[in-house]
Parts: structure tokens; sequence; C-alpha cells
């Protein structure tokens, strides 16, 4: 096979104007899907498609020939997607995904008059801002790497049924649709909010550029504003009581600060439409449900 053959699930997405979450989705229906996103033993063995290590922690590419199978899952292909013929695996130090999303190109399209455009800051909050839709006002879904131009976009979000309560936290990966999550039984709207947000840290590469998108305004200020100043203050907040939930701030900082590459966060609408929050949202509250 051409190397050119090999997409992302992002490439899948935009061929059939969807978003990668949804891709894997129907991927796992087709038995094609294995641990996360990865490719499922089936897939490999068919050749439909291969593993990526140096790809967003081996979340697999796959053949054009998924494209027939898909269809058949009401999934289909609706634009016309063109690859350049260029190896995958290139000179050291290039990223996999730069070479993705080198490789792909669609029609050309007018470009919404209100398409965000990515932050030159080393680590910047969009905190307020409502530039972060997944949808623009007369197409579909654009994964985040071809709408802001980073190298990572992670989405969070948390739920909890009562405060303290069941609860659950988790991140999505919009390029590949790679996910974590998880829950507790007892547990604060907060911490789970903090712990999405850690964990998606955790998961992306520190020096590769990285979008976090959140609708909780609460864990943007803790991250960009708050946090740093409570540990000047030896974990006191302004009035001299003690911060909540101390070492999971001090967690979240240090993942944060530890960060080499463009770092930012941007405030999204909760429960607005936005594909990225829809599906951390729905991942969350599927693990609370589960406490």
């Amino acid at each position: 096979m051409e190397s050119s053959e090999w997409l992302t699930a992002s490439d899948i997405a935009l061929a059939c104007g969807t978003d990668p979450q949804t891709v894997v989705r129907h991927l796992g229906r087709l038995g094609l899907i294995g641990s996360g996103s990865a490719p499922s033993e089936m897939a490999l063995r068919h050749g439909l498609a291969v593993e990526a290590n140096d790809y967003a922690h081996g979340a697999g590419l796959w053949h054009e020939d998924v494209y027939a199978l898909l269809a058949a899952t009401g999934l289909e292909k609706t634009a016309q997607v063109e690859f350049e013929a260029e190896p995958l695996f290139e000179e050291e130090g290039v990223s996999a995904i730069e070479r993705a999303r080198a490789r792909a190109r669609t029609a050309p399209a007018e470009e919404p008059a209100d398409r965000p455009m990515a932050g030159a800051g080393s680590h910047v909050a969009g905190v307020g801002s409502q530039v972060a839709g997944a949808r623009s006002a007369d197409g579909p879904y654009v994964p985040g790497a071809d709408r802001y131009g980073f190298d990572q976009v992670i989405a969070t979000d948390g739920a909890c049924s009562g405060n303290p309560g069941p609860g659950g936290w988790a991140w999505v990966d919009e390029l590949t649709g790679r996910s974590g999550s998880g829950g507790s039984r007892r547990t604060t709207n907060n911490i789970m909010e903090l712990t999405a947000m850690l964990e998606a840290l955790r998961y992306a590469d520190t020096d590769r550029s990285l979008l976090l998108r959140a609708d909780s305004q609460y864990v943007i200020n803790v991250v960009t504003k708050w946090g740093p100043g409570w540990r000047r203050k030896g974990w006191k907040k302004a009035d001299g009581k003690p911060v909540a939930n101390q070492e999971l701030v001090a967690a979240l900082l240090e993942e944060y600060e530890k960060r080499t590459a463009e770092t930012r966060i941007d405030w999204v609408r909760g429960h607005d439409g936005d594909a990225g929050n829809e599906e951390a949202d729905r991942l969350a509250v599927m693990e609370r449900d589960r406490q």
C-alpha cells in the first residue's frame, strides 16, 4: 500500500463531514477498534489499519478502504479529500500529526467570518472567549487542528449529581477520538472539573502545542490565575481561608507549568452543540451514573 493511503481519524472526519469521535464510534461498531481508539487485531490483520506509535499515543492510522465499510454503518464520505503522496514516517523530529495535517486538503470553501485564530503566547487562557464552537455557521464539524492550528486539541468536562455526590470526569482528544474518563461515588463538581484537566495534561505530549477546551471558568481560573497566587501565599485564599482541594490544584499546576510547547486554554459554552464539549460531557455523565 502507498503511504498516501493511510488516514487519521481526523482525515476521515473531514471527508465524512463529522468529527473524529463519531468516526471512532462507527469503526467500533465494525469491530475495528480495540483499546481506546487503537485499531483492533482484526483491523490490523486485514490490513485496514497500522499502528503508529509516534502518533497520539498509538491511536493508529486507517486505510482508505474503511470508507466503504463506514458507509454500511450510515457514515458516508461527503467531501472530496486529496492526499499528497508524501512518506508517512519521514525525518526525525517531525511529528506524525504534522505530516497528517499536511496531507489533508479539502476542496476550497468560504472561510467563516468569525473563524477563531490560535493565540501566539506560550501559556494563554481564552477565558470568556466564545470562539471554541466546533461547527461553523455554514458547514459541518471541523476538527480542532484544522480550525485552530494546534498539534493537540483536548476537550475536558466534569459532572456531579449533588455537591457532594456521585461524579464523573472525562477528556476527549478532538483529533484522534481517544478519550479518558473516571468517577467517584462521593465527590464535587469542582473536583471532577479539576481532575478532567489534570488527566488531559497527563495524556498530552509536553513538547507539542496544546489547546485545552473547557466549559468551567472555575478550572481555567485556577490554572491560569488563582492557583499560582494561592501557592505563593502558602495555599491561603485572599480571605485567609485554606484552599480547597490543595493537592489536586498543586498537581494540576505542576503538569501545566512543566509544558515546554505553546499551551492555550479556551472557554467553551457548555451544552451549546460543540462536538468536543458534548462528547466530554456525555462521557463524564456516563461515569457519574455508574457510581
